[in-house]
Parts: C-alpha cells; sequence; structure tokens
C-alpha cells in the first residue's frame, strides 16, 4: 500500500515490490535447495549491508530536511507528494 501510493502507475508499483521479494525467495529457495547456507556469518553479514543501507537512507533525509530550511521531517514527505501530482 505504501509503495502503491508513492507512484503513478500500478505496473511500476509491481516491479518495485517484485525487486525487493525475488533476493528473499533467492535467499529461501537457494537454502532448500542447499545451494546456499545460511549461518551466523552469513546472516550477520547481511545484516551489515542492511544497516549500511539504512544508515545510508538516514544521512541522505536528514540532509535533505535542513537544505530545505524545514525542521519537519514529514514536510519533506509532503512535499515529495506535491511535486508528484
Amino acid at each position: 500500500m505504501v509503495l502503491s501510493s508513492r507512484v503513478n502507475d500500478p505496473r511500476t508499483a509491481q516491479q518495485i515490490s517484485a525487486g525487493l521479494v525475488v533476493p528473499v525467495l533467492g535467499l529461501l529457495f537457494g537454502q532448500l535447495a542447499g545451494v546456499i547456507v545460511l549461518g551466523p556469518a552469513v546472516a550477520l553479514g547481511i545484516a551489515a549491508v542492511l544497516a549500511v543501507i539504512a544508515a545510508g537512507g538516514i544521512v541522505v533525509r536528514d540532509a535533505a530536511i535542513p537544505a530545505r530550511g524545514d525542521p519537519d521531517p514529514l514536510a519533506v514527505t509532503r512535499w515529495w507528494r506535491s511535486t508528484r501530482r
């Protein structure tokens, strides 16, 4: 629901959500087939990569707020939605 409210076309939302689901399914089926062995080291590696991606997103978001001079973090979201119409 959140993704479909941020894009203009339902097909785009479907493609983006598939891009998020396919790697997870790849890990699941790889684990079931025995091709990938998800041990503690692999799980920590995946967690580290996801933490870096999340931290990067937070840094980008926080850098965008002072650039606009708006202290409200949700103002960026409201501004983005207003430009998409």
